[in-house]
Parts: structure tokens; C-alpha cells; sequence
């Protein structure tokens, strides 16, 4: 992000009926208006890295930057074998802009936006007894040794302006963003409590919490760990035509925008059996794709707002109307098939 922007006063006609508190617009690094570049490197303990580089220029009529953030560390929690607890995230990033003279008759822009990223987490939802907090809040239970968020995500956007004679402006944008994650973690243990019981109350459960800790000694079924598989995808296209004119000492700003937009979220999940024993799991039984999610849930939407801002000396009028109409669909395909 290079920038943060904060909307107040009569953002919900522009961006919503839920943002009577304003509206935060994070806004990426912009195409430098000339040759410009960076490059920033921390480093520390447990393997942390965090770059940040970026080169772009422009000319009178053509612009570009290539960016590039990457993030990672071999994380500060330990597991018994000595298995990695860190992440790792890269993300790339790709702007394009060309325009007419800045002297046009209809000035017109056109700027695109690519971006890619990739993500690599070992992390756990499992947590720790208050006992073994207290000895060590760094130590990691053997039975989430395999837990892992592997994610990856694109994005593209393009956009067009266009400056007519007359104080008329349009901008219209195309967008899609793609996203799909797999965090395959610890779920339970195989016809016992719930993990989240045997860490309030290991006494009562001590052979459940000998599991947890990979003290067990069997090669028989005892742990399920979840696919917690998804994928989402965002698309959609919104002009807004923005008009300003002057009466007298009264300046008038009327904008117009309509918005088509379709998500979706894919849900295609299912559980792998495993045996622990002596702090090393083992697969059992893998289990079969679609078993304990398979839906597809979808949004089709349209909104269109009308907002006027009246400037009349100190004081300062923006009525305005917005209407929203959401469709949204379900299909459950159901666990056995």
C-alpha cells in the first residue's frame, strides 16, 4: 500500500448502505510521474525477511511500474522434530498506463493493473493446555506438525477515463479478483473429544491429550486432518460520469454510476485419517475430495447511485440516492457424492 485514503460525510451513496462511518480506500503504489525506484530490505531473528522493490517512470504519454513485496520468516514456535513453524508470502504487481496528449481535444487514459500472490504458512489453529503455556508458549503439539495454509491469488484491473469539453468526465473500470486457499489443519481426533476440550481439561482426557502430543504409541487411526479447500473469484464493471458546472458563485458536482458484480465462493473439502506414534504421523486413510463441503454459493448484484454536491459560498449540500439489488444462490451438491 502506498496511501490510505478516508472517506467521510455521504460515502454510503458512493460505497454502500454499511459505511455511515466512512469508507478506507487503501490505494497501491501509483505509476511514478518519473523515474522512480526503491528498494527496502529488513531482516532479523528467526529468519525474517520483509522486501519491498519497486522501478517505474513515465513519459508524456506512457507509464509503468513493476513491484514486488515478499515477507517471511521461519517462525518462533517449536515443534519436537524440528519442522519449520514459519511463512512465507511474494506478491508481483504489474501497472500499464498510456494516455493522449495532455493537450487532446478529449483527453483519454487507459491503465491496467496485474497482480500475483503466493502464500506458504505453516500455522496452526491448535493451541496449548494452560500448564504447558506457562512452561513453554513457544512449543508446538506434535499432532499439528502438517498444518499449512497454502494460498494463492491474481487480481486484474482496467480502467478508462475520458475528459470531455463541457466539465464531463467518465471512468470506467473492469475487474476480477481470484482467490483460492487450502489450510489443511488438525480437525479432531477420531471418535474422541474435541481438541478444544482436551486442552481446558487434559486430566479428564489423558489419553487424548497423550495424542496431541504425539506420545502415543499405535499405528491405528486416531487424528482427522481437514482440507479446508476453497476457491473465490470477484468480477465485475462500474462507470461513474461526473459532471461540474458553475451558476453564478453556485458550483454544482452531479455524479452517476452503475455497477454490475458477481462472487463466488467454491467449497470442495474432505478429511485425511492419521496415526501418530512417538511424535510422527503417519497417513492412514486419505479421504475422498467433496466429502465434508461440497457447495458452490454465488452473488449477483447491481448498484447505481445519484450524488449531487451543492457548493453555495461557506456551505455545502450532498443529497443523494442509492439502490442495490443482491441475488444470491445456493447449491449443495450434499457429502456423498
Amino acid at each position: 500500500m502506498n496511501s490510505v485514503e478516508v472517506l467521510k460525510g455521504a460515502s454510503q451513496i458512493r460505497f454502500g448502505p454499511f459505511t455511515t462511518g466512512g469508507a478506507i480506500n487503501l490505494m497501491s503504489t501509483p505509476i511514478p510521474n518519473r523515474f522512480a525506484s526503491k528498494f527496502q530490505l529488513t531482516s532479523g531473528s528467526y529468519g525474517y525477511k520483509n522486501l519491498h522493490a519497486y522501478v517505474g517512470t513515465k513519459s508524456e504519454q506512457v507509464g509503468f511500474l513493476v513491484e514486488t513485496f515478499q515477507y517471511g520468516a521461519d517462525g518462533f514456535k517449536e515443534l519436537e522434530n524440528g519442522d519449520d513453524t514459519g511463512f512465507d508470502k511474494k506478491d508481483y504487481q504489474i501497472k500499464v498506463g498510456i494516455n493522449t496528449k495532455a493537450d487532446a481535444k478529449v483527453y483519454q487514459s487507459l491503465n491496467m493493473t496485474m497482480g500475483q500472490t503466493f502464500e506458504d504458512a505453516n500455522e496452526t489453529y491448535l493451541g496449548l493446555t494452560a500448564s504447558d503455556f506457562d512452561d513453554n508458549p513457544y512449543q508446538r503439539y506434535a499432532a499439528s506438525q502438517l498444518d499449512n495454509m497454502d494460498a494463492e491469488q491474481s487480481r486484474f484491473s482496467l480502467q478508462h477515463y475520458i475528459e470531455m469539453p463541457g466539465g464531463v468526465n467518465i471512468v470506467t473500470t473492469a475487474y476480477r479478483n481470484d482467490f483460492a486457499r487450502n489450510w489443511y489443519k488438525l480437525q479432531g481426533i477420531v471418535d474422541g473429544p474435541s481438541p478444544s476440550s482436551v486442552l481446558d481439561n487434559p486430566e479428564t482426557f489423558p489419553a487424548a491429550y497423550q495424542l496431541l502430543r504425539g506420545q502415543s504409541i499405535a499405528d491405528t487411526a486416531s487424528l482427522s486432518l481437514r482440507a479446508n479447500n476453497r476457491e473465490y473469484y470477484a468480477q465485475g464493471v462500474q462507470s461513474v460520469v461526473d459532471y461540474e458546472f458553475e451558476t453564478g458563485n453556485v458550483s454544482h458536482d452531479i455524479h452517476v454510476s452503475g455497477r454490475w458484480h458477481e462472487d463466488e465462493e467454491d467449497r470442495y473439502q474432505w478429511e485425511d485419517l492419521y496415526a501418530i506414534n512417538e511424535g510422527t504421523i503417519k497417513l492412514i486413510q486419505p479421504g475422498t475430495p467433496g466429502t465434508q463441503a461440497n457447495r458452490v454459493e454465488s452473488a449477483k448484484a447491481f448498484a447505481g447511485y445519484i450524488l449531487y454536491q451543492l457548493d453555495v459560498n461557506r456551505w455545502s449540500f450532498t443529497p443523494g440516492i442509492r439502490y442495490e439489488n443482491i441475488t444470491v444462490s445456493r447449491t449443495d451438491y450434499g457429502k456423498n457424492d
